[in-house]
């Protein structure tokens, strides 16, 4: 029987523990990248029963799915007023357009005359059109808990460019029809036709740039709510956002030429689409759970 030294250093053998993860000593660490339902706060590495150290929200509240119903109250907020505010600002842009549209014709607004007429209409539209931009803005604010997929990445993306887009061609529409009206030089008939032309290309030019805008922001929107209908469920609004994508665009343009009713009939379906989401959101910030409206899955 040999001798052996029990205070010679034993040679290092490595424990199974030793390349385990940190979490698996505290199974009740949120080892995902979540983040806070209010403020977006990455909650990695936080106990599933504790606070969010930033606004004090429960941590498991923000993991509960990806459910509007879970979703934050303040992010759920600007999801209804800025529906609300899209729907509102399409029907008064609606209004404007046909006044506008009278205006061209040499019909005057209230007993004024066509100029003024002009001008009143174009302040009035573009007030609206602002607030409309502001409205999607605030619909395509950043869920902060929800896991942002390519597709609503990208239609946020590109409805947001949009919206600045249309704000810029909005107020130089505006300066323009200003200029046009109380700007024209009062020296020699050549200058003034100059101007005119000069003022009526800068006006197509805005009008068609804010055209093609407003056709790329609705095709983005639709995907947009076609992704939160997902959330909900609501097979109604997903299937309708399906069809939309290739209706609308097509009742704006080729339904403008042949009866010219054509977009005032895609306002009105897409503001009843975004209604039904609309009431959703309404029914989850009264009761937590979505509208039991019918048809829905």
């Amino acid at each position: 029987m040999s001798y052996q030294d029990l205070s010679a250093p034993k040679p290092f053998q490595p424990s199974p523990l030793d390349n385990a993860e940190p979490a698996s000593f505290a199974p009740n660490v949120v080892r995902l990248n979540a983040c806070c339902i209010q403020c977006a706060y990455p909650l990695k590495g936080l106990f599933f029963g504790g606070m969010c150290p930033e606004c004090g929200t429960p941590v498991a509240d923000s993991l509960r799915g990806d459910r509007l119903e879970f979703a934050g109250k303040s992010y759920l907020l600007n999801l209804r007023r800025g529906i609300l505010v899209i729907i509102v600002g399409s029907g008064l842009g609606s209004i404007f357009r046909l006044i506008s549209f009278g205006s061209v014709m040499g019909t005057g607004l209230f007993g004024v005359s066509a100029d003024v007429s002009e001008l009143l209409t174009t302040i009035g539209q573009t007030v609206v059109t602002l607030g409309t931009l502001w409205g999607y803005w605030m619909f395509t604010t950043p869920d902060p808990a929800s896991s942002q997929t390519d597709d609503d990445r990208s239609a946020r993306q590109v409805a947001r460019t949009c919206v600045i887009i249309g704000a810029a061609t909005t107020a130089v529409s505006l300066l323009a029809t200003t200029a046009s009206l109380f700007g024209r030089p009062a020296g020699s008939t050549n200058s003034a036709q100059a101007f005119d032309t000069a003022m009526g290309f800068l006006s197509f030019c805005t009008n068609f740039a804010a055209f093609i805008a407003w056709i790329v922001q609705l095709v983005a929107i639709l995907r947009y709510t076609r992704l939160m209908a997902r959330r909900i469920p609501d097979a109604v609004i997903e299937r309708r956002t399906k069809t939309y994508l290739w209706r609308l665009p097509l009742l704006c343009t080729v339904g403008l030429l042949l009866c010219g009713l054509g977009p005032l009939i895609a306002v009105t379906l897409y503001c009843l689409l975004l209604n039904r989401l609309r009431v959703h959101v309404g029914a989850i910030l009264t009761t937590g759970r979505p509208a039991p409206l019918p048809y829905m899955r």
